[in-house]
């Protein structure tokens, strides 16, 4: 009750003044984190050294209840920093509200959302800018993931499986698959005129996809630049990225039910027939026990994280199609498997 009543009056509070002698802000980065603080240096640092001009974009964080207190992180970066950047305090709120949040409190006539795993590239803030004008200033501009050169090609990311990952031509209209916030740029007037990202979603990473088909409703144009780049530089843990397929399969039955969009399933193979069914509850098993007792390694055991991450979206689906709870991170195939 609290937490909603923070929410309530975070909303309502009044626009933030635009301080005197200080110059127009064109752009809010807005990032909604709930932990990784360890990473927001190189994160923000990045975010500092970017083409577009220092006065004229800030970054908000959004501290969606972290652990290791991001806001202490910001603070520290800003007093040194050409950029004006400071952290929303929000205890106890998911990463949608959180942006919704951010997304009120900042100044900037768009808003850019980036990732804690990913990096901007030194013009990314100019590119989708560039795109925005380009397209009138009112379009939901989806920008490009690249992985980052220094990263090593055997590490699993969260952009491991290709269907996470947009593969789109320059001006090309993105699915609405595509439209996650992890690189994404819109008018903020938009966003605050249409009550902003759904904060009722299972899984708040989905909220962007819910927001571009909300938006196609009334007609909001949706394109793809790939010059605004953005770079996957952190790895992830096997078990983890398990855990988070699962829970993005448990969402993606949640939206299904929410937009009806044939593109889920033909996106993400998460219908499968009695025998493939079968047949993978004999062997992922196996899979699943040589990729935890391997070091984690993409290009021998590539195949095998492909089925079991399939397998764990698959079983997250399927968990929320039959209205059964979902599951703790900490989970035993062969306990699950028949049920």
């Amino acid at each position: 009750m609290a937490d909603a009543l923070l929410l309530m009056k975070l909303h309502s509070l009044p626009p933030p003044p635009i301080l005197c002698g200080m110059e127009k802000v064109d752009v809010s980065v807005i990032l909604a984190v709930q932990r990784g603080a360890d990473a927001l240096p190189t994160w923000l640092a990045h975010l500092e050294q970017q083409s577009f001009p220092a006065a004229r974009y800030e970054i908000v964080v959004a501290d969606a209840g972290s652990a290791d207190d991001a806001g202490v992180v910001v603070e520290r970066f800003a007093a040194g920093s050409a950029v004006r950047m400071r952290c929303l305090h929000l205890p106890s709120v998911n990463l949608a509200q959180a942006r919704n949040v951010a997304v009120r409190e900042a100044r900037g006539k768009w808003a850019l959302f980036l990732d804690l795993d990913l990096l901007a590239g030194p013009h990314w803030i100019e590119r989708h800018v560039q795109g925005q004008k380009e397209h009138g200033g009112d379009v939901l501009l989806a920008g490009a993931i690249q992985r980052h050169p220094q990263l090593s090609g055997e590490a699993l990311t969260r952009w491991f499986l290709p269907e996470h990952r947009p593969s789109l031509t320059p001006d090309q209209e993105p699915k609405l698959m595509d439209c996650c916030t992890s690189n994404m740029s819109i008018s903020r007037r938009v966003l605050m005129e249409n009550q902003g990202f759904d904060d009722g979603l299972i899984d708040s990473h989905l909220a962007g996809i819910e927001l571009a088909w909300r938006l196609a409703q009334y007609g909001m144009p949706r394109r793809y630049t790939n010059k605004a780049e953005a770079f996957i530089w952190q790895p992830v843990n096997f078990d983890e990225e398990c855990a988070r397929n699962y829970q993005f399969g448990y969402g993606l039955r949640d939206l299904e039910n929410k937009i009806q969009d044939s593109e889920i399933t033909l996106r993400f193979p998460v219908l499968r027939g009695f025998l493939r069914a079968s047949l993978d509850a004999m062997v992922i098993p196996f899979y699943q026990r040589a990729c935890q007792q391997t070091e984690e390694n993409t290009r021998l055991m590539g195949y095998a994280y492909r089925r079991v991450l399939r397998y764990e979206q698959y079983k997250g689906y399927q968990d929320a199609r039959k209205g059964r709870p979902p599951r703790t991170a900490t989970w035993n195939y062969e306990r699950n498997l028949s049920h």
